[in-house]
């Protein structure tokens, strides 16, 4: 078998020498990286969007070659910058997604990935792809989630954001349930600012569901911190839509109350010109007493009462009044005046003669017990819808 040769004197200044000429050619591919990253910052911060993004290009291909992935990182987002100032969103995308590649599969940086995450989807938002948004949002709720300690705020934020992805698209129980969980952790950082948002959100959902007191209770929670904040557009924006509730609930009140004055009347209207009254108001019983008006006035007729009449049975109305004992208990007594029960008749059938009235009922039932009123029959379960 062969012998593995012992290292000599030379082959250890050799491989020495090599260390030290790689360790030097990444110092000075580092330096040179610095300075083009360095220059590309200066012209981003001055507007010339052009020479920075040849600055960060150059900046990144020296950092690629040394392997320094935290600088590759951070030449991706500046160029997604620099590039979403241009209006290029394509190049931005890619950029950003380059970053996110890195901090997930080599640098298993979950944070920053999240962030990243969150910087893509707010790219989509804008852009009103909804779904894009709503995928990267999720995708960057589960990083945060892998590091709870840490993310606790941004998982406010995330949630905030998958909020209003739900309300451009209309689900708006969805939308209310994330910004309820976005609410305790503003309160507990004193995020002013994202609570108000929050507030107004929701104050939105509920008015768009036509809930205008919900509506009203949020709007009015977002005012006072904007007032707070002394944030005048958004306060006056808020003034204009707490008066345009308001004046839907008079109206409504309105509304209901016209609807109920209108029931009632109608009510009267059909219980005066209907024909057959109600047991209640003792129709026979004013008949009777009209017939004792009548004999008062003609006593030439003859006073003797007839038997009562029998079930079914026709009224002769040429006959003499009658007065029962039977099933009737109330005894019939006859008003001061004919003009006054004239007047008394008129109002109740809207100005018609009585003698019309008494001939529509040519066939009438006596009424012998006033009937029970029906008992509401109630559901067992209380949620049960009819």
């Amino acid at each position: 078998p062969k012998t593995r040769r012992k290292p000599s004197r030379n082959d250890f200044f050799r491989e020495k020498a090599s260390r030290i000429a790689k360790m030097n050619s990444t110092s000075r591919l580092f330096k040179k990286a610095e300075g083009h990253y360095f220059k590309g910052l200066t012209h981003n911060d001055s507007g010339n969007w052009g020479i920075a993004e040849e600055e960060f290009q150059k900046a990144l291909i020296n950092y690629q070659k040394i392997e320094n992935w935290e600088k590759v990182v951070s030449c991706h987002c500046s160029l997604g910058n620099v590039c979403m100032n241009k209006g290029n969103v394509s190049e931005t995308h890619k950029h950003w997604k380059a970053a996110l590649d890195i901090f997930e599969e080599i640098l298993r940086q979950k944070t920053e990935a999240g962030e990243i995450c969150l910087d893509i989807g707010d790219l989509h938002y804008e852009h009103k792809n909804m779904y894009g948004a709503g995928q990267y949002y999720t995708r960057a709720q589960t990083l945060f989630q892998e590091e709870p300690l840490d993310n606790e705020l941004n998982m406010g934020i995330v949630n905030h954001k998958l909020g209003n992805v739900c309300f451009n698209q209309e689900r708006f129980s969805q939308a209310a349930k994330h910004y309820m969980s976005s609410q305790p952790v503003y309160e507990k950082f004193g995020k002013v600012d994202g609570l108000a948002d929050l507030f107004k959100a929701l104050g939105h959902i509920y008015f768009e569901q036509q809930e205008l007191e919900s509506a009203q209770i949020y709007f009015g929670k977002a005012f006072d911190l904007y007032s707070k904040a002394q944030r005048e557009d958004l306060q006056q924006e808020l003034a204009n839509l707490l008066l345009c509730i308001e004046n839907q609930i008079n109206q409504k009140k309105l509304e209901r109350k016209q609807r109920d004055l209108e029931k009632r009347i109608k009510e009267m209207q059909r219980s005066v010109r209907s024909p057959q009254r109600t047991s209640s108001e003792m129709s026979l019983t004013d008949i009777t007493d009209y017939s004792d008006s009548e004999a008062e006035d003609y006593p030439s007729q003859s006073p003797m009462p007839s038997a009562p009449p029998m079930k079914g049975s026709p009224i002769n109305l040429n006959s003499s009044p009658s007065k029962f004992a039977g099933p009737i208990t109330q005894e019939a007594r006859a008003p001061e005046s004919r003009t006054q029960l004239q007047q008394i008749f008129n109002n109740l059938t809207n100005k018609q003669k009585v003698s019309n009235l008494v001939t529509k009922r040519k066939f009438p039932n006596v009424i012998t017990k006033t009937p029970a009123p029906l008992k509401q029959q109630t559901p067992s379960d209380p949620k049960r819808r009819f």
